[in-house]
Parts: structure tokens; C-alpha cells; sequence
């Protein structure tokens, strides 16, 4: 395998990756509706509806938050992995499929954040973002056997006495 062909052999699932985290990111300002003329009612004004979105910008804000964090992470983890494999794909795939499900927690929980559901809607929320974990260590360990480095020596810290 050429040196040129070798160095590029992430570089279709890194764009594809980049691709779907676009999409992840745009879908989330769609949970922000933009409020309709019979939305306001009387004596109520545009600003006001407005300003009574707060719960979906903020959860607009921190699913940004999250989804570029885990894009720059998943970037990252680009800079090491050299080759990749039937595994790694599926691997990529998982990680890649929790991403573009973040969206549908946004939206629950901006909608129901200020309900007697709120808890609920919270927790599911939490649910998705915990299930993401495992697939993160699992990705990460997998870019250590894979790397072209070392991988790093483990120093645990000394109890203390």
C-alpha cells in the first residue's frame, strides 16, 4: 500500500462521521418552534412568546454543547487511529447512532421541563447520555490497539496513608 493510500484510510469514515454530526447538530435547533400568530393570544406578545422558549434554548445550548464536545473527542480520537476495520466501523456506527438520537431528548426534556413530568423527561435524558458511555471507553480502547503509539503506561495513584 502506497504511503498517500495509507494515510488516508480513515479519512472516508472521518468525513462521513462529520457529516452526521453536522446533521445531529442542525436537527437540534429544531426543537425550537417558532411561535405562530394564533400562539400568542390575546394580550400576549411576540416577545413574550418568545421569552417563554427559554426551556428549549437552554436545552438547545447544552445538546450543542454536548454534540461539539463529542465531535472534537471523536476528532481527537482520529489523530491516533491509523487503520481501521470491520470492528472499528461498527464501533464508529454505535457511537455515531447515540449521537443523532441526542435531538429527541432535547426536544423531551425543553418541552416537559417545567411540567409535573419534568423528572421523567430528565432521567430519559440522562438514560440516553449514560448509554453513551460505554461506547466511548469501548471506542477509545480500541483506538489504543489500534494506534500506531504505544499505548500509554497505567499509573495508578498511591493510596494514601
Amino acid at each position: 500500500m502506497t504511503e498517500s493510500v495509507a494515510g488516508n484510510e480513515t479519512g472516508r469514515i472521518e468525513a462521513f462521521s462529520d457529516g452526521v454530526f453536522a446533521i445531529a447538530i442542525t436537527l437540534l435547533v429544531l426543537t425550537i418552534k417558532v411561535p405562530t400568530p394564533s400562539d400568542l393570544g390575546a394580550g400576549h406578545s411576540l416577545g413574550s412568546a418568545l421569552l417563554a422558549l427559554w426551556p428549549h434554548y437552554l436545552a438547545f445550548v447544552t445538546s450543542f454543547v454536548t454534540v461539539l464536545a463529542k465531535w472534537v473527542n471523536h476528532h481527537r480520537i482520529f489523530t491516533f487511529v491509523r487503520t481501521s476495520d470491520h470492528t472499528f466501523l461498527y464501533l464508529n456506527g454505535l457511537v455515531l447512532m447515540l449521537v443523532t438520537f441526542l435531538p429527541f431528548p432535547t426536544a423531551l426534556v425543553a418541552e416537559y421541563l417545567l411540567r409535573p413530568e419534568a423528572k421523567v423527561a430528565i432521567g430519559r435524558s440522562k438514560e440516553n447520555r449514560n448509554a453513551q458511555a460505554p461506547s466511548r471507553a469501548v471506542a477509545k480502547t480500541f483506538r489504543l490497539a489500534r494506534t500506531a503509539q504505544p499505548m500509554p503506561p497505567l499509573v495508578l495513584p498511591r493510596p494514601s496513608p
